[in-house]
């Protein structure tokens, strides 16, 4: 262990290495010293001083430590806001913060450089020390899809529509003019004429009975997910975010009804936000081993990619968690022939799969 007057040599000539320019043999230098600062006596000093000073304006101060310490421990990891503590911690916070540079000026300067040096990863891992120490129960979660893993297979349907000119006519359509031209040798123009009436009928009849109410947008496909605790204390107020990439579309629905629209569930826990390709899931509260599924939605994915990363945000009181899940995408093709006057440039050409809905 480095005495003060030692520490004070070091940090005085570390913040005179950098700022002649001697980056690395500062950064040195400051790792030497942090190595040699008693983080926890440290800590535990200047909790001494803020108990004793709070303690003037706060009688029950000794009931409330405990968690007073837990939550401004919790707040220096960084994973509970200052506006989300309970008064009393906020204060402890704000007197900690006031305490600790005079208390201890040279180890809080050091601390503070080579926290930026080091990228907050060792202070990162001291702090999750002293989060054990405190027996404060870590939380985790992890958002999947609703097959409970991190890749999902979707199935879109999209129309392969292949262009002919007229005078090509299709094969089935060739069939059917040969059938009616057997059906007029074979017998007398009255049957012939006959027989076209009954299926004109049978047609009438059917569609008469069966009005169209609406369309399904089958290049779209439902997609859930959901969150699971797999920590050690309930996820409080949880929400994720989906963001997608450009190229995605997102809708709440995939079809599309003419009269008696679907009218969306006011209490919804997702929300989809077409223009922003993102979607939010409010879980809401998640004890410990348990899990929330969204509610479902729709993503329509281009025929021609075959592979999509989806990056999630979760957050709630005491976590900050980000990650990717992946959407693989295997298309049916359905062929569809139509006569045109002029065959386009693209033939065929891939187009959404709309069927009508009927009553």
């Amino acid at each position: 262990m480095m005495n003060k007057t030692f520490q004070n040599f070091f940090a005085f000539g570390t913040n005179w290495l950098r700022r002649i320019g001697f980056n690395k043999l500062a950064f040195w230098l400051s790792e030497k010293l942090y190595n040699s600062i008693n983080i926890d006596k440290i800590y535990g000093e200047v909790y001494e001083d803020c108990h004793d000073m709070m303690a003037e304006t706060m009688p029950d101060i000794d009931q409330k430590w405990g968690w007073m310490q837990k939550e401004h421990v919790q707040y220096l990891f960084g994973g509970l806001p200052v506006g989300e503590m309970r008064p009393e911690a906020a204060q402890l916070a704000r007197t900690f913060e006031e305490l600790l540079p005079k208390k201890h000026p040279v180890a809080m300067a050091t601390m503070e450089a080579f926290k930026a040096d080091y990228r907050d990863e060792k202070i990162q891992r001291m702090l999750k020390q002293v989060l054990s120490r405190l027996q404060i129960p870590q939380t985790d979660g992890v958002v999947l899809f609703d097959n409970d893993k991190e890749r999902i297979v979707i199935n879109p349907k999209f129309k392969e529509v292949h262009y002919t000119e007229k005078m090509d006519v299709p094969h089935a359509k060739k069939k059917e003019a040969e059938n009616l031209a057997r059906l007029v040798v074979g017998g007398s123009t009255v049957d012939w004429m006959t027989k076209m009436m009954e299926q004109r009928a049978n047609i009438v009849q059917a569609t008469s009975s069966k009005p169209i109410t609406g369309y399904r947008n089958e290049s779209f496909c439902p997609i859930r997910f959901g969150v699971w605790n797999c920590g050690e204390a309930s996820l409080d107020c949880c929400t994720v975010i989906l963001d997608f990439p450009d190229f995605v579309e997102l809708k709440m629905d995939n079809e599309k009804r003419t009269y008696f629209p679907k009218i969306h569930n006011p209490k919804s826990n997702t929300w989809v936000y077409e223009d922003e390709h993102q979607v939010q899931f409010n879980a809401g509260d998640i004890t410990l081993g348990l899990g929330r599924r969204s509610t479902p939605f729709y993503v329509r994915v281009p025929h021609d990619v075959k592979e999509v990363e989806v990056n999630w945000f979760l957050s709630c009181k005491t976590l900050k968690k980000y990650g990717t899940l992946t959407i693989i995408n295997e298309p049916e093709l359905i062929p569809d022939y139509v006569e045109v006057k002029d065959v386009p440039d693209e033939n065929p050409e891939i187009k959404d799969m709309v069927v009508e809905l009927y009553d």
